[in-house]
């Protein structure tokens, strides 16, 4: 069986909707932000066959309503 790989190119598994890229917020290692903090975000991991130069990626549109996940 081979082995998957869950990752990301730029080091973050998904960010905040925002009008400028400069805005975003990453969930990323070291940001201990809750993702509540923000009104929209992405979930968006990497994910490939271990050593492939190919992979899949699906970014998806995520908020919260009375304390409940909800996709877009």
């Amino acid at each position: 069986m081979r082995q998957l790989d869950i990752f990301e190119f730029f080091e973050n598994l998904g960010h905040s909707i925002a009008k400028n890229k400069e805005e975003r917020v990453y969930i990323e290692k070291g940001n201990h932000m809750l993702l509540s903090s923000v009104e929209y975000f992405t979930f968006e991991p990497h994910i490939s066959v271990q050593n492939s130069k190919f992979g899949y990626k699906m970014e998806n549109i995520y908020y919260f309503s009375d304390g409940k996940l909800v996709e877009l």
